[in-house]
């Protein structure tokens, strides 16, 4: 019954969560759908309303809405054909406008954040906090995706025939890649994690494939390194996002520069191409519509790379080859007409260089009293992440290359901005060789080199340093003087122990060494005791004939060296010993009960281990 009662709580909690998961869910659906629309819709009035105010409509509101639908997926990098040309053949169309994009972007980068969390009015201040998501980020993604793409489907099959229809094959492949892209970054956002964590089974075979335990290690250290953190990671994220705005506002800063240079020819070609002011009007949409991609072109024209016009011309600051035939139009009528080349153009790879080293090596070596106290990085940090800034700086700029450009037509129109992996190498090269090697200077001199401010902690932890050091210093002489002191003091001892031992009492001038010395050299020549015998001195020769045995070693050098008439050291002669045996033996006579021979004084001063009676012969 206690259990019962105890689990009956969690039990109604999943109930009462699951409409809760269910309404999140149904939101997030239509919040993809709701993006899509409005972005689809807020198209939809501008053509409307450039077709109504068009002084002579040459098509039905059904044509106005298939160009607004064409202009969606346009924005989304599909590509456009035009059938209707003055070849009679057909000309595609894939030079994206990215002011297009923009609006798209946001729809459904909001939608996604919204996806994730419930939000809810605050009773104090009435304002909008976010709250625990009931959903798993990846639910939301997937349904948001699904409600844009739903949406997407419905205006590829709507805008896939007339004289100006979408490519459907370059629809399906570019707009899931374009809406799952945004989706993500919104959901990652919103929630602090990534969600494109793949499920179970796909994880259990991604892992089956070969070469999958490899790429496992090398993530995981990765992962357990210093500078793969999220704080630094996103330090990193910030410089090379600083690089790219440079290198934006610099090829801004040209693209201005430029059309001022050549603002009466750009004020005759807008004059020119209409006469009413809705025909004005929509020439000035569509120069503002392809006004970022000029400014990423100004960018590339920057840092060296430069662009082409169509017909294999180059526009760059070393030098432009000639123009083909362009249409009229006002940032056609601005590009520039010879290459510059000067300082005041290469300084936008150099700012950009700049920028990185200076935001990375803030990052690297905060300055005290200034945030929250944090530890510098390291050398190997700052280089690694000075390194990924530069890298993803150049990245980013290859892909807004990339997309910037694209074919207007066949012939001399079939090439036109910058090339992606050119801009992207030279971009790469300008932020590395001077963002990293500027981003360690910063380090040390932010580190070492003290600001007005910071001077008095400066000077203090100066002389700290130096008190430090010069302890240590101090205790290295010290130990150095006490080891000299014990040395001498040993030496003296030593002399004293030895100026009180008197001369005769030396250990090794005893008289049986003396008289072993006093032997002629030839005398040592004896063979001595066996191998295994090493703990005897002497060893004495059994005599069979009943007489006095041979005196061998120490005993009969000493008795060669004695003269007559003087008591000899030597040791007498003794009888032969018997083998003694611990048991009777079959075949062998009784052991004789007469006593052993008397024990050898000298033979008495080497110990012997208690089986060398055994052993002895």
């Amino acid at each position: 019954m206690t259990q019962t009662t105890d689990r009956s709580p969690s039990v109604s909690t999943r109930d009462r969560s699951a409409p809760r998961r269910s309404s999140a869910i149904r939101e997030a659906f239509l919040g993809g759908v709701v993006a899509a629309g409005l972005g689809l819709g807020t198209l939809a009035v501008v053509v409307l309303l450039l077709w109504i105010t068009s002084s002579s409509p040459e098509s039905s509101p059904d044509g106005a809405l298939h160009v607004a639908a064409d202009l969606w997926l346009l924005g989304h990098g599909a590509d456009l054909v035009r059938t209707q040309t003055l070849s009679g053949h057909s000309a595609p169309v894939g030079l994206t406008p990215l002011l297009l994009s923009v609006v798209p972007c946001w729809l459904l980068y909001r939608a996604g954040q919204h996806a994730v969390y419930q939000a809810e009015p605050d009773e104090d201040g009435g304002q909008w906090v976010p709250e625990e998501s009931v959903v798993d980020p990846r639910t939301a993604f997937a349904w948001v995706t699904g409600g844009y793409l739903l949406v997407g489907t419905a205006a590829v099959l709507y805008a896939s025939s007339g004289p100006l229809h979408v490519a459907p094959l370059s629809a399906l492949l570019h707009l899931p890649v374009f809406a799952g892209a945004i989706a993500a970054v919104g959901v990652w956002t919103a929630d602090g994690r990534c969600p494109l964590r793949l499920p179970g089974r796909v994880s259990a075979a991604l892992r089956r494939l070969p070469g999958a335990d490899r790429t496992a290690r090398v993530a995981a250290s990765l992962a357990a390194r210093s500078w793969c953190r999220r704080r630094r990671l996103a330090a990193a994220l910030r410089a090379g996002t600083s690089g790219l705005v440079v290198l934006l506002g610099s090829g801004a800063l040209l693209t201005a520069t430029s059309m001022l240079s050549h603002a009466g020819a750009v004020q005759m070609t807008f004059l020119n191409l209409s006469n009413v002011w809705s025909g004005q009007f929509a020439v000035l949409l569509v120069t503002l519509a392809l006004l970022p991609n000029a400014i990423v072109w100004g960018a590339a024209y920057g840092v060296g790379a430069g662009f082409t016009v169509g017909g294999g011309s180059v526009v760059a600051p070393l030098g432009i080859t000639s123009y083909p035939q362009l249409p009229h139009f006002p940032l056609v009528a601005a590009l520039p007409s010879e290459g510059l080349g000067g300082p005041l153009v290469w300084l936008t790879g150099i700012a950009a260089g700049a920028s990185v080293a200076w935001f990375t090596g803030v990052a690297a070596a905060p300055r005290p009293g200034r945030g929250e106290p944090r530890p510098p990085w390291g050398w190997g940090e700052t280089l690694v992440l000075a390194t990924l800034a530069a890298v993803g700086c150049a990245a980013a700029m290859a892909l807004l290359a990339g997309v910037s450009g694209g074919p207007l037509g066949i012939g001399i129109l079939a090439d036109l901005g910058p090339s992606w992996w050119r801009t992207g190498m030279i971009t790469l090269a300008w932020t590395g060789m001077i963002g990293v090697p500027g981003a360690m200077v910063l380090r040390w001199y932010r580190l070492c080199v003290p600001t007005r401010a910071s001077w008095p902690e400066w000077k203090a932890a100066r002389a700290a340093r130096r008190t430090a050091r010069v302890a240590r210093r101090t205790a290295r002489v010290q130990a150095r003087t006490e080891a000299r002191n014990a040395r001498a003091a040993w030496a003296e001892a030593k002399a004293r122990a030895r100026a009180a031992v008197p001369p005769g009492a030396a250990p090794m001038e005893s008289a049986e060494v003396r008289e072993a010395m006093a032997e002629p050299w030839w005398q040592w020549l004896r063979p001595r005791s066996a191998p295994g015998r090493s703990g005897r001195r002497l060893r004495r020769k059994p005599d069979h004939g009943g007489g006095a045995g041979t005196e061998t070693g120490v005993g009969a050098m000493a008795g060669l060296a004695t003269p007559a008439g003087t008591p000899s050291t030597a040791r007498p002669p003794a009888r032969p010993r018997r083998w003694a045996l611990s048991r009777k033996s079959p075949g062998m006579p009784e052991p004789s009960a007469e006593p052993l021979t008397a024990p050898d004084p000298l033979r008495a001063e080497t110990p012997t281990r208690p089986d060398d009676a055994r052993r002895e012969p």
